[in-house]
């Protein structure tokens, strides 16, 4: 059977053996200097999450696996879930025990810079760092990923404050957009070029990395 992309995370990245990992969202921007020491900052493009993966050794069958979807995701029209394998739910649930189940939601967007979540365990803490994604439509199903800024705990409706987020929320996100806190991720593509297969001893194969980078749309 073909495959279907973006590849949930179940099929590709949570099966990855990662030894170590790069996860970032910096900020595309240039400075300008002007005569009484202004500096000016040009943005030069969306804010996107990328990072660099590096993979454990492997015996050669197990890593001859992993090749295969490497090499079918270095082919254009391809694309993967992609999370920060470092953490698995917020710091409160590490685990993700408590929101095993829950239908968590978007309860509100404000100015751009700010989300609330509805239809938390009463309680619930949202900390600075944690990450937060979401579905939403902008012409079509897009992929958001943010990290808590300014964290809140949910009231006894189970809804969090307002609270800040880094990127920035693009358009298109609602009230109601479905939220994922645990694996939160964004949709991904290879970095062109960036694919190291790794090579191989008498028996394992080390050495396997690859870099990634969002994709909005």
């Amino acid at each position: 059977m073909a495959l279907s992309f973006p590849l949930s995370r179940a099929a590709f990245y949570q099966a990855l053996n990662v030894s170590a990992v790069t996860f970032r969202a910096p900020v595309q921007q240039s400075l300008t200097g002007v005569g009484d020491g202004t500096v000016i900052r040009h943005t030069l493009g969306p804010q996107l999450w990328e990072g660099e993966v590096q993979l454990a050794p492997a015996y050669h069958r197990d890593a001859m696996e992993v090749e295969a979807l490497l090499a079918r995701l270095e082919e254009p029209g391809t694309s993967f879930f992609a999370y920060d394998p470092r953490v698995i739910g917020p710091r409160f649930d590490p685990d993700g025990d408590a929101l095993d189940g829950l239908s968590l939601e978007i309860e509100e967007v404000s100015g751009g810079r700010e989300i609330a979540i509805r239809n938390l365990p009463e309680g619930f803490e949202m900390q600075r760092g944690d990450m937060v994604s979401f579905q939403y439509q902008n012409g079509s199903t897009r992929y958001a990923l943010h990290r808590i800024v300014t964290g809140g705990t949910a009231s006894g409706a189970g809804i969090t404050p307002l609270m800040e987020v880094v990127p920035a929320v693009r358009p298109g996100a609602a009230a109601g957009d479905p939220v994922e806190l645990v694996r939160p991720y964004c949709k991904a593509v290879m970095v062109p070029g960036s694919v190291e297969y790794g090579s191989g001893a008498p028996v394992i194969t080390e050495g396997a990395s690859f870099s990634f980078r969002q994709q909005l749309r």
